[in-house]
């Protein structure tokens, strides 16, 4: 297992070759390209986390630096509160329902074979979301904050593993 201070510096093709088994690939790959309908909260808490770093290395597309900023400088409640609303509004469009899946999927796959912390928790919000339990925001405020808490002390660590070195 990688902490998350040396997942966030994997692209999607590092995290990709450190997966094993072909169908474990195959999960993980498909939930990549996230979901063709506007869900911002949803593409950059998942996808932005998925994708690692940008490959491309322009800032081409969502990537985890937009996760840990929707994390770390967003208000937690106002982020649950709009990823219930995005999966409200698409609650009956099958291409979400369908990403969801994709998404929970290939987080079993990252926690399988890399970062299991923030993948577990960020796991339990999607299942929420999938389940349409809307009735559970402060579950996920919780869930984020343990994940904004955790990303805060990993980063601590690697700056100043940093500044030692």
């Amino acid at each position: 297992m990688v902490m998350y201070s040396r997942y966030r510096q994997m692209t999607w093709l590092d995290i990709l070759s450190k997966i094993e088994d072909d169908v474990d690939k195959w999960i993980y790959v498909t939930a990549l390209r996230s979901c063709d309908i506007p869900c911002v909260a949803i593409k950059t808490l998942f996808a932005g986390f998925l994708r690692g770093r940008d490959a491309i290395g322009v800032h081409a597309y969502i990537d985890i630096e937009d996760f840990e900023e929707l994390i770390i400088e967003g208000k937690l409640s106002s982020i649950a509160y709009g990823l219930i609303e995005e999966a409200k509004d698409l609650v009956n469009n099958s291409a979400l329902i369908h990403y969801m899946d994709h998404v929970i999927n290939a987080l079993e796959v990252i926690n399988k074979y890399l970062e299991e912390y923030v993948s577990r928790r960020l796991q339990d919000i999607a299942v929420i979301l999938f389940r349409q339990e809307w009735d559970r925001v402060n579950d996920i405020v919780k869930l984020l904050k343990e994940i904004r808490e955790y990303i805060l002390r990993e980063l601590g660590k690697s700056i100043l593993k940093e500044i030692k070195e």
